[in-house]
């Protein structure tokens, strides 16, 4: 008998990575993929606990699939950071779940949904060094792929639960990730995006074989009409090399997503990112003067405990002083056994809110200063779906990672266009089409 699966997926690029290895998996052991939770024999919910509110989403989705238990036997697997975090005691916490499989068990899930569907409760299995191999994904689109070129993280940045759920850096081997890449090249994807945790170090501990510059290099060498993007960077590993790599091959963007999450020295150090404003300012003006017109962005992180006002002062300030393209803002939440969960003066949500709220009102004037300098220009756009908003607009990014909207026709997604930007806000730019 032939089951059926469908996957849920929360968190980041990462996360939907893994639910496309996942899925790939299942679909080679015979698995086939399901058009809701309700149609389904297997449900899988691929979870994130970075923040508080992304594990009570998760908790709250666990729990509501209970519902599927009721009409017929569907297996329920949480996957993901939270089944890292708790592991088995998610058994006991929620016990309609059949099984836990953690960021380590990927390789393993078909065996794991087999042994539910035979025990109605599976084990986890041993940690392992290796990254599965993406060759085995399911992936949503032909024209993108996402590398996993490294997992885990060795920052423990106060705030963050990660290193806890994914484990400790392990570099992927070059070569593997290489010949990935020319294969994925070969069957048609436009973009391979490297992913990481925090891909400035990847090669960098014992037993590296190249640092990260020298990998975006390589897999930029690769023959075919492609662009390299990556995620994420840690602004303590950037080294001048990987703005040069960037700057010597057309083929890698030129958005640099970097970051920076306080301007206040005094919560820098209290959020373990050891490094200064002063030498985040000098990374950000080494970039721009590497790679001229280069898209510098960055997160920022409201209301960590004992941020005071003269602090977030010092953020404002230094936000107006880089003037960024872009800038992601998160309201700061307590994670269990984070070393910041334990820190005194915890800031009251409303003030959270509030300077979230005059942090990205300062980044939306930015952004649209920015983009309007832009009106007239050609610039490059993978076209990535329609929007559906209107007739024939397709929505895009362009290697600055800005988005891009422009008249076109369905037979032009997933692939490269030139376009100039006739006008725009502080989210896109429009513009038209002047050659596919």
């Amino acid at each position: 008998m032939t089951h059926s699966f469908f996957i849920v997926t929360y968190g980041c690029q990462m996360n939907e990575h893994d639910s496309e290895n996942i899925a790939g998996r299942l679909a080679a052991a015979g698995f086939t993929p399901a058009d809701s939770p309700e149609n389904a024999d297997v449900v899988l919910v691929n979870t994130c606990v970075v923040r508080k509110s992304a594990e009570e989403r998760a908790f709250g989705q666990l729990t509501h699939l209970k519902r599927l238990k009721k009409n017929r036997e569907t297996i329920i697997g949480c996957c993901g950071c939270l089944a890292s975090l708790r592991g088995q005691d998610l058994l006991k916490i929620i016990p309609h779940i059949d099984f836990v499989l953690t960021t380590q068990d990927i390789d393993d899930v078909a065996v794991i949904v087999r042994e539910a569907f035979n025990t109605r409760q599976a084990g986890q299995f041993e940690e392992r060094a290796f990254i599965p191999d993406n060759r085995a994904s399911l992936r949503k689109n032909t024209f993108r792929a996402w590398i996993s070129i490294m997992k885990g993280c060795d920052n423990f940045c106060s705030y963050c639960i990660v290193p806890f759920t994914r484990g400790r850096e392990i570099s992927r081997p070059a070569k593997e990730i290489l010949s990935e890449a020319a294969s994925l090249v070969n069957d048609g994807v436009r973009e391979i995006v490297l992913l990481g945790q925090n891909v400035n170090s990847y090669g960098l501990k014992p037993g590296g074989e190249i640092c990260f510059a020298e990998l975006l290099a390589a897999v930029a060498a690769i023959p075919g009409d492609f662009q390299v993007r990556y995620m994420t960077s840690q602004p303590l590993d950037f080294t001048p090399s990987i703005a040069e790599a960037v700057a010597a091959s057309s083929k890698i963007s030129r958005h640099f997503h970097l970051p920076m999450q306080s301007g206040s020295d005094r919560i820098l150090s209290l959020m373990n990112r050891r490094y200064t404003v002063e030498g985040y300012e000098a990374i950000v003006s080494q970039i721009r003067d590497t790679v001229p017109g280069a898209s510098v962005t960055t997160d920022i992180i409201t209301g960590f405990p004992g941020e005071t006002e003269s602090d977030f002062s010092e953020t404002i300030a230094t936000v107006e002083r880089i003037r960024f393209n872009g800038l992601f803002v998160f309201i700061y939440s307590d994670r269990s056994g984070t070393a910041a969960q334990k820190l005194p003066d915890k800031v009251p949500d409303q003030v959270k809110k509030a300077r979230l709220q005059q942090l990205l009102s300062l980044q939306e004037s930015i952004t649209a200063e920015k983009h309007a300098e832009l009106a007239g220009s050609i610039t490059r756009v993978l076209a990535e779906r329609m929007t559906g908003r209107a007739p024939g607009q397709i929505f895009g990014h362009d290697t600055h990672n800005r988005v891009v909207l422009f008249q076109g026709s369905k037979e032009q997604l997933g692939r490269f266009a030139q376009v100039r930007i006739k006008s725009a806000g502080h989210w896109a730019l429009k513009g038209e089409l002047v050659e596919a």
